[in-house]
């Protein structure tokens, strides 16, 4: 099967910023894990735990945006979403998984693999994670033109989705599933605050979980101009496949949504807790027809 390139969020997001705050326009009807690859109903064996090792990525001395009242300072190459082509994989200095099956934790086993078979172009990658028993979060660019969803969990179970909506003012997806997911995480009252400790745990690279840390940098401009409202800028470092991804802070709690990563530089971008939490209230997504 040929493989896409990740979804251009430039341009496309674009289009989507008119709306109320929680307005979702619902893009995937129900899909068994039959319709997405031969023997899904095999787990695959379970990986081992992430380490939570700190980053060793240092915040950014350049200047802020001129536009954003923060510290945060965009790389000089243009951020890009972080979904990537399945059958990737690679780990770095700032990812390190490690550890036994029965070392993961809540916010672990709430994270999840989401593949998106599109419509006659192959197969991409993301992250997600669980806000409920049968509700995940990931981005917008990563469910949307999709001919089906799979959805796998840290132990290599894999769900069937009933339903996807996304947001038309930012780049989120709210993901319906049949069965339950292992566990999930719990929402912050407040967005971050500049030097707050934050760390990310995903799939990069459609390979195996992995957790990076790092700082909030400060609240800053969307770099891709899709969001009218400014978004969390951090300093963990993030690739393709990554987008989906929770920002949690040191108790756990989910932050952000990671969206989009430079790269050059080292920084990610978040949509804030407060546009999730928005989202989520208004939610009343609807299966729509397939791709033909």
């Amino acid at each position: 099967m040929a493989r896409s390139r990740p979804h251009p969020l430039r341009g496309a997001l674009r289009a989507r910023r008119a709306g109320g705050a929680g307005a979702l326009a619902a893009v995937l009807p129900a899909a068994s894990c039959a319709a997405l690859l031969a023997g899904c109903a095999v787990p695959r064996p379970p990986q081992d735990p992430p380490s939570t090792a700190p980053s060793s990525t240092a915040a950014p001395s350049t200047a802020a945006p001129s536009t954003a009242p923060s510290s945060a300072a965009p790389s000089s190459a243009p951020p890009s979403p972080t979904a990537t082509e399945a059958g990737t994989t690679q780990e770095d200095g700032a990812r390190s998984p490690a550890g036994r099956v029965a070392g993961f934790d809540a916010v672990e086993r709430a994270a999840v693999r989401v593949r998106n078979v599109r419509c006659g172009s192959g197969i991409a990658t993301g992250s997600g994670f669980a806000v409920d028993e049968r509700t995940l979060i990931t981005n917008q660019h990563v469910v949307e033109g999709a001919e089906a969803l799979q959805v796998s969990t840290y132990d290599g179970q894999e769900l069937t989705v009933s339903t996807a909506g996304i947001s038309t003012i930012a780049d989120l997806a709210v993901v319906r599933t049949d069965q339950e997911l292992p566990s999930h995480v719990p929402l912050a009252a407040q967005d971050p605050s500049t030097g707050d400790p934050v760390s990310v745990v995903g799939f990069p690279l459609g390979g195996p979980m992995t957790k990076s840390s790092g700082q909030v940098l400060g609240m800053a401009d969307d770099p891709i101009g899709a969001m009218a409202e400014q978004v969390v800028a951090t300093d963990v470092p993030v690739e393709h496949g990554s987008s989906g991804s929770a920002l949690l802070d040191a108790t756990g709690e989910v932050v952000g949504v990671v969206y989009a990563g430079a790269t050059a530089g080292g920084q990610s971008y978040a949509v804030p807790v407060s546009v999730l939490s928005r989202l989520l209230a208004g939610d009343a997504p609807e299966a729509a027809p397939s791709c033909g």
